[in-house]
């Protein structure tokens, strides 16, 4: 978060490049866990752990280069070089994912969606800035789903993971 000349900076995460990552590191774990099993079956629970491991810590340094800055002023909001006025904007919401992040959903008139991560020290600076502009806070079915999806996609892996070491022992 930066405040410069009343425009307020904040940096966040892309919500759809995030998902993407994710989605396409799932065959490049199974192909990993597939071959550590053929290896022996004593490696198999570390093997995994370590392919599980490295992936995970791909897809979050994948994800820290690809960190992009809102820009919001009195007039509009700035998101990755598309400006947003406040006329356009239906409504947002503003829900906590994880201890440390915070999840900012913009719909515009035109049924467009920005979803967004940052750091939930923003939660505040971000109530009060949409409040000022008169935007309306409004929770919607996809809500849900953002703020679950890491969760279900974490658990899915686990469960795939359980599975082939069951089938390949």
């Amino acid at each position: 978060m930066d405040l410069k000349n009343n425009i307020i900076e904040v940096k966040a995460y892309n919500y759809k490049i995030i998902q993407k990552y994710i989605l396409y590191s799932i065959p490049i774990l199974i192909l990993g866990i597939y071959i550590s099993s053929l290896l022996s079956s004593k490696i198999i629970l570390w093997g995994n752990m370590l392919i599980f491991g490295t992936i995970y810590w791909g897809v979050i340094e994948l994800v820290r280069k690809k960190e992009v800055t809102i820009f919001l002023d009195d007039m509009e909001l700035k998101i990755e070089d598309e400006k947003i006025p406040f006329s356009v904007i239906e409504h947002y919401y503003l829900s906590k994912v994880t201890n440390k992040l915070l999840g900012l959903r913009v719909k515009t008139k035109e049924n467009k969606i920005y979803i967004y991560f940052t750091d939930l020290e923003n939660k505040k600076l971000l109530l009060e800035y949409f409040n000022s502009n008169n935007v309306i806070e409004k929770k919607i079915a996809i809500d849900s789903y953002i703020r679950l999806f890491s969760v279900v996609i974490f658990i899915l892996v686990i469960l795939l993971l359980f599975s082939m070491m069951i089938i390949l022992i």
